[in-house]
């Protein structure tokens, strides 16, 4: 994700209450125009909280900070939904689609993609996520009631999640687990890392083939759900996921006939999830997401057009 620098300031001392809009507006190289796109996207923060409304009124002391500009409208197709009713909403998300709205809003994010392609009156509501960069199986909330019983599904350890990775290396054996506790790294902001003191975290492991020279494909059972576990635990027992730049994951690969292919992607695929008793007549459900060829080339997206400060519309570098 590019970098983008914020406009991040204290409410100054005004008669009374003002329209966030028009104080936005109101800062060099923004425009009201722009600052209501701003507020559109979700890209605004008032206090720490979203707005979403142009109208929200703003008093002096409060600190309003959102982007200089607007970040591209990314799009992708879902595809046909996994599983719909009137409570849940399955679908394969795409690798680089957040799972959630962030820091730059909602555009582009899984909710709001759901939201217009599949005509939904509201965006879906996110109970568990993958992280950005990992493709898969994922189940959405489109009611209260639908993120009660996903959010019982994980606390009653009824969900049971299988992963597929190709990593760097082998495993010390074949099969089996990797119990290491997972903290925040203080040295590395938003990264973790391995912590007999963190919180407990547990993933089982399988060796499936070695493909290509040097790396296997591995099924991972992801038993806890703690921040980055299978990144953090493959690198733990020495075999990095493929492409993941955080954790030493290789960014290149040998081919069977010598040549040298670049990894594009996070080779981490959600493929699998089971939920006991979730499905008809007290059956096990079952979704599943095919799982993708690691290394051939990223399907791009494509981006909306964007607007600079001052107005202009361009495409982000």
């Amino acid at each position: 994700m590019p970098a983008f620098g914020y406009h991040d300031f204290v409410v100054g001392d005004t008669a009374g209450s003002e329209r966030l809009d028009k104080v936005l507006g109101a800062r060099k190289g923004c425009t009201r125009g722009l600052a209501r796109r701003l507020i559109d996207a979700g890209a605004v923060f008032v206090n720490g909280r979203r707005v979403l409304k142009q109208s929200t009124s703003v008093r002096a002391g409060d600190r309003i900070r959102a982007p200089l500009r607007l970040p591209s409208a990314v799009t992708v197709d879902l595809g046909e939904p996994l599983l719909r009713d009137r409570h849940l909403l399955a679908l394969q998300k795409p690798v680089g689609v957040p799972s959630a709205p962030t820091p730059l809003g909602i555009r582009g994010t899984l909710p709001e993609l759901a939201r217009v392609q599949l005509g939904l009156s509201s965006r879906p509501m996110v109970v568990h996520r993958l992280d950005v960069d990992v493709s898969g199986v994922i189940v959405l909330a489109l009611d209260r009631v639908g993120a009660k019983r996903v959010t019982s599904w994980f606390t009653q350890g009824r969900a049971r999640k299988w992963y597929r990775a190709l990593v760097s290396g082998r495993p010390p054996a074949d099969r089996g687990q990797v119990e290491v506790g997972i903290s925040r790294d203080p040295g590395r902001p938003g990264r973790m890392r391995p912590d007999p003191a963190g919180e407990a975290a547990r993933t089982g492991y399988e060796v499936l083939s070695s493909a290509p020279p040097g790396c296997v494909a591995m099924d991972l059972r992801l038993y806890t759900g703690r921040t980055h576990q299978l990144r953090v635990h493959m690198a733990w027992l020495g075999c990095p996921v493929l492409g993941d730049r955080w954790y030493g994951g290789q960014r290149l690969v040998t081919a069977g006939d010598g040549s040298t292919l670049p990894v594009e992607r996070l080779c981490l695929h959600a493929h699998r999830l089971e939920v006991a008793g979730a499905g008809p007549g007290g059956s096990d459900l079952v979704l599943e997401s095919p799982v993708p060829d690691f290394l051939a080339p990223v399907p791009r997206v494509s981006s909306g057009e964007e607007d600079r400060p001052g107005g202009k519309e361009g495409r982000q570098p």
